[in-house]
């Protein structure tokens, strides 16, 4: 049963994740990149991280399913993402020759919105009217979709689905459920991957957003900073830097 407490929760995480629209064309330090938090101040990453989890919670009120499963199968998917990824900068890993293709041919740490590569002209055509958040949900718009590169991903989630059903007896429906969720969580990260690299995106009024681009400009020219939203990973890892 919802109540009035839940509307307010609801409310003010939207109110925390979109009240700020402080505009000013922050530059990083030293470095490339337009509209990005100034010095590496991280202030204000806890207000998506805070929604993400307020999604967790609610998604299992929804589905019925216990939080406690669901947060499990969360934290173990976003570390089967998060050892996905660092393997994709392995240049061992089958990934490396499409992944490093975004890194240093589409978006290079100096070309970091893909002007001189035409990259985003490839992608979405009129850089005049760039894409929406609605519109980089759709998977075409915002992941590579080769199989050598996403392929594994695919595999991971498909062993956690089978681990969980086999091992740990999950009934189906729990688990029907779970990949919607990861199917959620996926296209949310994937589309806010791709807009961090679109200049004058919708978001890049609000501190988070330009915080998590920052973080991401950093992963493009090191080997830190895998994940797109969740940094208590990488912090859990040591692979986070912000200045």
């Amino acid at each position: 049963m919802w109540s009035i407490i839940d509307f307010c929760i609801i409310v003010l995480c939207l109110i925390l994740l979109f009240s700020e629209t402080e505009e000013t064309g922050e530059k990083i330090e030293g470095g490339f990149g337009d509209m990005m938090s100034k010095k590496g101040y991280i202030g204000n990453i806890w207000r998506p991280i805070l929604a993400l989890f307020v999604f967790i919670y609610y998604y299992s009120k929804i589905t019925k399913i216990s939080l406690y499963t669901i947060l499990c199968y969360y934290l173990i998917g976003v570390l089967g993402y998060y050892l996905w990824h660092v393997r994709a900068h392995q240049k061992t890993s089958m990934m490396y020759k499409t992944h490093m293709k975004h890194h240093k041919e589409d978006y290079p740490i100096d070309d970091f919105y893909g002007d001189k590569s035409k990259a985003n002209i490839k992608l979405f055509g009129n850089q005049n009217n760039p894409p929406t958040f609605l519109q980089l949900l759709n998977p075409t718009k915002s992941m590579s979709l080769h199989i050598e590169h996403d392929g594994w991903l695919y595999l991971i989630i498909i062993c956690i689905l089978l681990f969980g059903k086999y091992i740990f007896k999950t009934n189906n429906y729990t688990l029907i459920y779970i990949f919607i969720g990861y199917i959620i969580i996926a296209c949310v990260g994937s589309s806010l991957h791709i807009s961090y690299h679109i200049r004058n995106f919708e978001f890049q009024k609000y501190a988070w957003y330009r915080e998590l681009r920052m973080l991401h400009y950093f992963h493009h020219s090191s080997n830190k900073n895998y994940t797109m939203v969740n940094i208590l990973i990488d912090i859990m890892f040591n692979t986070l830097i912000f200045n």
